[in-house]
């Protein structure tokens, strides 16, 4: 043992001093990544980055897409639940007093006179307006007829009494009075207009419903009614027609196996067929005030469920 002490010693005294000897665990701490390492991991996490973000893009485009869809499928659809409601609480489409019109002339020369259904509204027998009278706030759009047509329906729904009941005009109430008591309407004018601002939104149209009030009753005030146009349904941008023109409201003549939609009525005294409506909208809606080009189209057929003018008092060429 003393031997090889010695020759330790020896051996250390012959090589100069002894290196310091690491153990292996400290001598792994101090290495680290090489460059080529650094590279790598730093493509590898650009491309899961990259992949992460575009997955993120793609999902809020698509979320944007929905709501917008769900946004103009909403907006439609609260118009047509309101229009269709209308209609169907409706008494007549156009005018349910009509027009007074000469049937024949008599040996004696005179004229015999009876009345028909008017696809126009005011008819020259409505006890409200048909001698002049308007309303309190002035009348709608350019003002009156209001015909029926592809860009406007005219719908009369009853005036109900304080009571819960349907009303009356009187007999020999209203100008030009009726030796009978008529039927008490307000008439709600639905139209489309173009846009009027057309250089951010070119090409689309507005849909608007006018109120016009009737004869006042029992908790019934026309001067709370205003006849101004509101505008219920924006970014309309078709259907369109063979001249550009918007193709929105058709109409169903009942005596017509065919059911072939009738554009506007050909003859005045047919509406009193006239008993269904068929709407079209194709609409644009904006997104957090962007433009979205999303086009929807929804289509829907309603129908008066008690046409006055389909009743036997209402037979048209009927003598008052």
């Amino acid at each position: 043992h003393t031997d090889l002490t010695v020759r330790h010693t020896q051996l250390n005294s012959q090589e100069g001093p002894m290196k310091a000897v690491l153990p292996l665990s400290q001598h792994k701490r101090r290495t680290g990544f090489s460059v080529v390492e650094l590279m790598v991991s730093v493509l590898i996490m650009t491309f899961v980055s990259t992949a992460i973000f575009g997955l993120l893009i793609s999902t809020a485009e698509m979320s944007q897409k929905v709501t917008n869809k769900m946004d103009s499928i909403n907006a439609c659809r609260n118009v047509l639940e309101r229009l269709s409601k209308d209609v169907r609480m409706g008494r007549a489409l156009g005018d349910v007093y009509g027009n007074t019109i000469e049937l024949w002339t008599d040996l004696s020369g005179q004229p015999v006179t009876g009345f028909q259904g008017a696809d126009s509204f005011p008819g020259n027998r409505n006890p409200v307006y048909g001698a002049g009278q308007m309303p309190a706030d002035g009348w709608p759009w350019q003002g009156p007829p209001y015909k029926l047509s592809n860009d406007t329906m005219v719908v009369q729904v009853p005036i109900f009494e304080s009571s819960g009941f349907p009303s009356s005009v009187p007999a020999g109430a209203g100008n030009p009075a009726d030796p009978s008591s008529q039927d008490n309407v307000e008439t709600h004018i639905y139209k489309i207009v173009p846009d009027p601002n057309q250089i951010t939104n070119p090409g689309e149209y507005l849909l608007q419903i006018s109120r016009i009030p009737g004869h006042p009753v029992p908790g019934y005030n026309p001067a709370q009614v205003r006849s101004m146009p509101q505008t219920i349904l924006s970014g309309i941008v078709g259907p369109l027609d063979g001249q550009g023109q918007p193709k929105v409201f058709q109409y169903l003549d009942k005596t017509d196996a065919s059911g072939t939609a009738q554009d506007a009525i050909a003859d005045p005294g047919l509406v009193t067929n006239c008993t269904g409506v068929i709407v079209n909208l194709e609409i644009m809606k904006q997104l957090e005030g962007k433009r979205v080009p999303a086009a929807l189209g929804l289509k829907t057929e309603v129908f008066l469920r008690n046409n006055a003018l389909s009743t036997t008092v209402g037979q048209s060429t009927t003598t008052p």
